[in-house]
C-alpha cells in the first residue's frame, strides 16, 4: 500500500485557486491564468457576486441572501487564487498564523 503524504495549506489553496479558474471559466467566461493581470477579472467577478445579492427588503425576500456556508466556499476560492497569483509571483507559502488563529500567506524572506 502507498504511502500518501498528507496534503500541506499550499496544496489546498492551489486546490482553491484552480477551482477559481474552472468557476470563472464556467459561470462568468472569464481566464483566469494566475498572471497579476487577471486580478482585474477577479475583482469583476467579485463585484458581480456582491451586485447579485439581495439589499431591499422586499429582493431579500424573493431571493434569500447567500448562506454563511457559500459564502465561505467563495472567500476561499477567491482569495486562494488572490493568494496563490501572488505566492507565485513572490515566492512563499501558506502557513497557520499563531497569534491570529488564520490561514495566511508568508512571503519569502528576501537574502
Amino acid at each position: 500500500m502507498a504511502d500518501l503524504a498528507k496534503p500541506t495549506w499550499n496544496d489546498a489553496m492551489e486546490a482553491y485557486a484552480a477551482d477559481a479558474v474552472d468557476y470563472a471559466r464556467d459561470t462568468y467566461g472569464k481566464v483566469l491564468d494566475f498572471s497579476p493581470e487577471s486580478l482585474d477579472e477577479l475583482e469583476a467577478i467579485a463585484a458581480q457576486l456582491h451586485k447579485s445579492f439581495p439589499k431591499s427588503f422586499l429582493s431579500k425576500f424573493f431571493k434569500p441572501r447567500p448562506s454563511d456556508a457559500q459564502l465561505d466556499s467563495m472567500s476561499k476560492l477567491l482569495g486562494g487564487y488572490l493568494g496563490e497569483v501572488i505566492r507565485r509571483k513572490m515566492g512563499g507559502s501558506w502557513n497557520i498564523n499563531e497569534e491570529f488563529h488564520a490561514l495566511g500567506l508568508q512571503l519569502a524572506e528576501d537574502d
